[in-house]
Formats: structure tokens, sequence, C-alpha cells
């Protein structure tokens, strides 16, 4: 015998009172109870979709169904209204055709692969950082540039973008004190002397970078080493070597007519550490990251943080890109939201290697972005 029949058997003509009509649940489970109804058996159906539950995903509970059942008036004489009750559930699993699946899988065929080298609405996009020019000996750290730049170039060709992002993250020279105790018995160079080689090595980036597109961006941040011969500020945070060597480089191709012949666009801070920047439909966040304390991971939290109080645009931003702990790190800490520690041109730290830090790999990280998104990422 149906749940039906079980519970209809024996009808009273004494009328009873109606149940209160509706659907209670906690996403899982619950009761409905249905308005008087005439048909003999409830269209489950079209009940479920009266309270906005989808026939599909909810079913009721076999064995639980009750029903109050009363005769009343109607211009035709006297019918029998029934009302339905029921404990009802998600449905545990739709019935799903496999074989229907792996017909799919042994028709696939490989779709044409998207174009990146007709990339042209795209941005190239390369973070110079952590050079710390005068740590080691002439022939190690210009070759190691030289060898960089090439591979940098030719991602560059490679990319077939129209515009380019250079982006200079700072410590581009070592200072001679300040930073840790052995440090001016160590650098092989005065203070004047790096200036003037990171001077020359930014400025031969972008001389030859930016005659390859139609737009380029120069970005600079500063960094702890760009203080020079301070542990510390004395004045404000922006006096800073690393954006005092960019603003000559910036001045001598602006006095020399080049910016103005490659469209070379330069944004160096006056009042803030960092740079956000807007580049086909990229918005790019550059920070050295010095200013977060203690292991990378801390990076994430500091991002969180400035993106929350909108701090320097940090809250639009799609990529960030740091440098200061010169080894790569790529991570997406959100959906879209992504975000490259870039490694670093120097010869290592021996104290950071010593306190179990390691060593990591140099080079220069490059990618290619347009519309959030980002590809071809690389070290050069």
């Amino acid at each position: 015998m149906s749940d039906l029949s079980k519970a209809v058997g024996g009808l009273s003509s004494t009328p009873r009172t109606p149940w209160q009509t509706g659907v209670s649940h906690d996403l899982s489970s619950g009761e409905i109870t249905t308005g008087p109804q005439d048909d003999d058996c409830p269209d489950w159906d079209s009940i479920f979709r009266y309270w906005n539950l989808d026939p599909n995903a909810w079913e009721t509970v076999d064995g639980t169904l009750r029903v109050n059942a009363w005769e009343g008036p109607t211009v035709d004489g006297t019918k029998i209204f029934r009302q339905y009750k029921a404990q009802i559930r998600r449905k545990l699993s739709t019935t799903i055709d496999a074989d229907k699946w792996l017909e799919r899988l042994c028709k696939y065929k490989a779709s044409k692969p998207k174009d990146f080298t007709k990339a042209e609405a795209s941005t190239f996009v390369a973070m110079f950082t952590d050079w710390q020019v005068g740590d080691c000996e002439e022939e190690t750290f210009l070759d190691r540039l030289c060898e960089s730049l090439d591979g940098v170039i030719a991602q560059a060709k490679k990319s077939k973008s129209s515009n380019c992002l250079i982006a200079f993250g700072a410590d581009m020279i070592e200072g001679v004190a300040g930073q840790y105790a052995s440090q001016t018995f160590t650098v092989k160079l005065n203070l004047r002397d790096q200036v003037r080689v990171a001077r020359a090595g930014e400025a031969l980036i972008i001389s030859k970078l930016s005659p390859l597109f139609s737009e380029t961006i120069v970005v600079a941040v500063p960094g702890n080493h760009g203080l020079g011969n301070l542990s510390k500020p004395i004045t404000d945070l922006n006096d800073n070597w690393d954006l005092a060597i960019c603003e000559m480089v910036k001045e001598q191709m602006d006095g020399s007519g080049f910016s103005e012949a490659h469209n070379v666009q330069f944004e160096i801070p006056t009042t803030s550490q960092i740079v956000c920047v807007e580049t086909s439909g990229s918005k790019i966040l550059v920070a050295h990251s010095d200013q977060v304390r203690g292991s990378a991971d801390k990076v994430r939290d500091w991002w969180r943080k400035v993106s929350f109080t909108r701090w320097g645009a940090a809250d639009e931003a799609d990529i960030l890109i740091t440098g200061h702990r010169h080894h790569f790190r790529a991570e997406e800490l959100a959906e879209a939201r992504w975000w490259f520690q870039a490694p670093a041109l120097d010869s290592g730290s021996r104290w950071f290697a010593e306190i179990g830090g390691g060593t990591s790999k140099a080079g220069t990280l490059t990618f290619v972005t347009a519309d959030s998104d980002w590809w071809n990422l690389h070290i050069a």
C-alpha cells in the first residue's frame, strides 16, 4: 500500500482545521506543507517550484507523507479537500550518464591555441631589482646584467606587445654603511661610483627596450639600501638614491629628446613608497616591500591591509610586484589578484645564507599582461 493510501485511509466527515501552509529547511532538509488540493495525488514538482525549490534538487522523504482531509461545500455540492505534509531533503546525487562524458572525451579535438605573439594590446613587464651595485666584482655584476638584458630583450621581441612597463624595484646600489656591520669593508665601489654605474645601467635598459614599443612607462620605488650611508632616513622616506638615480636618467632622457621620440613616461613617487600604474587594462602595484617586516609570507597580509585602507591605490591593483627578498615567488592571493616576488641580480647575501635563508638564481622577472591577466612568465 502506498504512503498516500495509508495516510488517507478512513476520511472523517468532521471538518478539520487546515494546517499552516509553508516550507522550512536548512538548505539540506526540512518540511513542506501544501495548501488545500483538489487532486488525489500531489504534484510535487509544481509544489516545489511554488516555494522556489528546484524539483531536480529536492525530493520528499519516503514514509513521511501525512494527509489532512475534510469535506467542504462548493457550488456543486460537497467536496473532499486534502492537504499534504512531508519531510523533504536535497537529492543526494543526480544520475549522470558517464558514457556520454567518455564519448565526449573520445571525440575531443584540440582547439587552435591563442596566438600570444600577436598580443598588440598587451604590455610587456620587466622588473629590475636588487642590483646592489658595488657588492661584487666588476665582471660578475656586468656579466650578469648584460646576460639578463639579452634575455629580457629576447622576451620583449617575442611578446609583440605594444606597451612596455620597466620597473626599477629598488636597492639598485649597495650603499657603503648602515645596513650591516661589515658593509664598509666588503663594498667594491664608493657611493658616488655605485650611483654612476646604476644610472648607466638604467639608462642602457630604457634605451634598448623602449624603441621596441609604442609606449613605455618607467617606474621607480625606494628601498632600504637606497638610503646610502644611513640605516634609517633622517629627512623623508623618499629622500632615497633609488629614486634619485631614476630621476637623473629621466632628466638625461628628457633633455636629449629621447623620451619624446620614444614616448617614454616616468612614474617616480614624491610622497609614497609604492607606485600603482594602469596599462593595457591591468593595474600593477610596484613596491620594494622592505616596509614589511619578517618573512615573505607577511607581504600577503600587508597587501590585504593596505588594500583595505585604500592606501596608494593598492586596493585597485590586479598584480603586485615586490623586490627586497631576492628570490622568485608567484602566488594567487585571490581570484585575479597575483603577487610576484621578483628575483635579484646581486651575488647573494652571506649573512642571509648563514641564517638559513639560502640562495636563489639571479635574474630579471618578465611577463606579459592585459585585462588583469598575465602570461609568458619568465626569469631572464
